[in-house]
């Protein structure tokens, strides 16, 4: 990599591999199985670690460790800034200032592990330049930062700055509590004693302090110790606020403590059976672990289970009290849980509080699924992005799943054309397998109408889960009384393209309206797509300053004039078909970006600084040159500059060309090559006359050499660009879905919270 700039391991945004962008505050024993633990995590990339290591000292230290032995990681210096370990590319900090003096946004960094404990309140975070930050340890301002702790109230994230997730011995004891309230009519009392393994925090040899017994050598003593785990609980989990208390042993060992925790139940409760329920009531398996092994503390050593109930350590005490051991890794569960939590706030903040299918329960519930038409002559092409949702929904085993190929207006579509959806069935059947597949087809005979009835009696006597596909040419009166059910308790949307507020949703004429609404897993993807795309900051272009460029073509000025004005405030270069300038200079709302634009690039370089301050407009440039006619060679002329040609001037010319021309085309390549972000919305010719797709043709071929990250948004455009190989990112969305999710920032039809 080029010394000057190391943006990335690979040309590729994160956001599109589905990697979550960390940094890390502080490199001590925390920082560093954090960082060990991220290494070995394909989901997530580092970014940046600000600790006081030379470069050089870095692969010694983080490949050999006194508790998790031997690693044989490579630490490759690319720079004086730079590292590459594996496939992530870091910035190493060497500040000892916090604040806004760490560059960790610039870095790309999303979430921020600050592990040096110094920085324990909200205030004192809030000027760190990262999205998100995660403390590790309890705040000191609780109640105004919040406190989560994986497996007890992480799904109570409701999209927070700064977190923390509590202490090592909170994430132990608290998720083992939140079970055990749940069992014999919850927790009466109980008290605990942790016996915890030294910290760096500690003295070797006795030093000439006699305020704490901490000063005491740790090689020499048990040492008596406070623990906060009592008040985090009281915090995590209110019922037992007050209930319980407890202490801490410090003991000559480097790692793994136990907590020796005595609770007393509301009901009688025999001490295998509250393990046997345990197993059940406990909310993740990896969390809470129970063992039968006898073993010692050494043998825990990496263990990322938050919860090791020791089996033969734990016993009865009386009818309604039991005594239970305890064991957690202090360093390697704790951080383990850290990095969990990363994830799921990463997947809530990711798609901007839009219900994700991963957050619904589909079980024995009817699910109807909204996807894109597969009633086409490729339906293996539609079919492959559905099909890991119909999979992820029937591994639930909901009661009916219907799946709905959404067209457009079905009244308006004639039901005497005949759909022909059993082709559908083999092709889904061997990509599912094991799920009974049926079809409801629009009512072109009335054979059709037998089967429908038949197979909805059929179903309804053997109550088995299947699969409907529904014939997406069905009138809204077929519909009403072909579905097999009474209700719809989970609505997933797969198609984003019936989100826009202008495609009629075909249920929304029948009144229904499900309780649980969410979006498939493909169409997560793809508003993480556009999401990203809008807020793209870090190039991905090594050694050139960040370009974003927009290519807009087509017609639908209507659709397409509201999306320019928003691009233009986030993108540096627009460039428009004639058609897209003549509705701009018509339209008196955003005729000044024109002219705005113009008045830009004549300005000097102080006016140009003065202007960006008020507003950060695009560079709009229109591709003027082309080819009109509508035939094809045979009735082409080439146009030098169409924006002075007259519009109307020859009655079916209008002001579109047929397709652009060579000095268009060099414009676009002019940018191209500059590019770190491209959108192409709208094909720059009539595609369909093969003369006439030259330019779009050579369009893509120009974008294929483009060094950053390439976005087709619209049906059409999409269709023509796949007929070539590529590995652009389809945000599978028709022009109107895009328009109206890049003017406003949202989708009428989605299923926010």
């Amino acid at each position: 990599l080029p010394s000057q700039e190391h943006p990335s391991s690979s040309s590729t945004s994160v956001a599109f591999s589905m990697t979550i962008s960390v940094g890390i505050n502080g490199f001590g024993r925390i920082g560093k199985c954090t960082f060990l633990q991220l290494l070995e995590s394909p989901d997530f990339s580092i970014k940046a670690i600000n600790t006081s290591f030379a470069l050089t000292s870095i692969e010694q230290y983080i490949n050999n460790d006194s508790v998790h032995g031997s690693h044989h990681y490579e630490v490759h210096i690319l720079d004086d800034n730079y590292i590459q370990v594996k496939n992530h590319v870091i910035k190493v900090l060497n500040s000892r200032i916090p604040g806004p003096t760490l560059p960790f946004r610039s870095c790309g960094v999303s979430i921020l592990f600050e592990t040096t404990g110094a920085f324990l309140t909200t205030p004192k975070m809030s000027d760190f330049d990262v999205d998100y930050i995660v403390l590790s340890a309890p705040p000191k301002d609780i109640g105004t930062t919040p406190m989560y702790c994986y497996g007890v109230n992480e799904r109570d994230y409701s999209g927070e700055r700064i977190i923390s997730v509590a202490s090592c011995t909170t994430n132990c004891i608290a998720p083992f509590l939140a079970a055990a309230q749940n069992i014999a009519g919850g927790i009466k009392e109980g008290n605990f004693l942790t016996v915890h393994a030294a910290t760096a925090s500690q003295s070797v040899t006795d030093t000439a302090n006699d305020k704490t017994r901490t000063s005491r050598s740790i090689f020499n003593n048990m040492i008596p110790h406070s623990t906060g785990a009592s008040k985090t609980v009281d915090w995590l989990i209110p019922a037992l606020k007050g209930k319980l208390k407890g202490t801490s042993l410090r003991v000559p060992v480097s790692n793994v403590s136990m907590v020796d925790v005595n609770l007393r139940f509301n009901q009688d409760i025999d001490k295998d059976v509250f393990l046997s329920e345990l197993e059940e009531k406990r909310r993740y398996k990896d969390v809470i672990r129970i063992h039968k092994t006898k073993s010692v503390s050494g043998d825990f050593i990496g263990s990322s289970a938050s919860t090791v109930v020791d089996f033969h350590q734990s016993f009865q005490l009386t009818s309604d009290s039991i005594k239970f051991c305890l064991w957690y890794d202090n360093e390697w569960s704790f951080t383990s849980n850290m990095i969990m939590m990363a994830r799921l706030m990463d997947k809530h903040n990711a798609s901007d509080t839009v219900n994700t299918l991963k957050q619904v329960d589909c079980c024995n519930k009817n699910v109807l699924l909204q996807c894109k038409d597969f009633n086409s002559s490729t339906p293996e092409v539609s079919l492959a992005d559905v099909i890991p949702t119909i999979k992820f929904i029937l591994n639930q085993k909901p009661k009916k799943l219907l799946i709905d190929p959404c067209l457009s207006k079905s009244d308006q579509l004639p039901s005497s054309s005949p759909s022909d959806l059993n082709s559908v069935v083999p092709l889904l059947s061997k990509a599912i397998g094991g799920a009974k597949i049926k079809c409801l087809m629009a009512q072109t005979s009335g054979s059709n109408k037998d089967s429908n009835e038949k197979d909805k009696k059929d179903d309804d006597e053997n109550g088995s889960s299947v699969v409907y596909l529904l014939d997406g040419k069905m009138t809204s009166e077929e519909r009403k009384t072909n579905i097999p059910v009474q209700r719809i308790d989970v609505f997933v949307k797969e198609n984003l393209s019936s989100a826009s507020s202008v495609v009629q949703n075909h249920f929304g004429d029948l009144g229904i309206d499900a309780p649980i609404k969410c979006v498939g897993l493909k169409a997560e993807q793809d508003l993480i797509s556009l999401n990203q795309m809008m807020k793209m900051e870090v190039s991905t272009c090594k050694g050139k300053e960040k370009v974003k460029v927009a290519v807009i073509g087509g017609e639908s000025p209507n659709v397409k004039v509201p999306m320019i004005a928003k691009l233009s405030e986030s993108f540096d270069v627009i460039l428009l078909s004639t058609t897209l300038k003549t509705a701009l200079m018509q339209d008196n709302n955003y005729a000044k970006l024109l002219a705005a634009s113009s008045s830009t690039s004549l300005s000097s370089n102080s006016d140009k600084e003065e202007e960006s301050k008020k507003q950060p407009l695009a560079q709009l440039i229109v591709l003027d040159d082309g080819f009109t006619g509508s035939k094809g060679e045979e009735d082409a002329v080439y146009v030098r500059n169409h924006s002075n040609t007259k519009q109307g001037e020859e009655e079916g010319e209008g002001d579109f060309l047929s397709d652009i021309g060579p000095k268009s085309l060099n414009k676009i390549a002019h940018w191209l090559d500059k590019a770190d972000t491209v959108l192409w919305n709208g094909t720059v010719g009539k595609v369909e006359n093969e003369f006439f797709a030259n330019g779009s043709e050579n369009l893509v071929y120009l974008l294929k050499r483009c060094p950053g990250e390439v976005y087709i948004g619209g049906d059409r455009t999409s269709k023509f660009v796949n007929k070539y190989e590529n590995k652009f990112i389809d945000l599978c969305v028709n022009s109107n879905t895009l328009s109206e999710f890049i003017s406003t920032g949202s989708l009428t039809a989605l299923p926010y919270k």
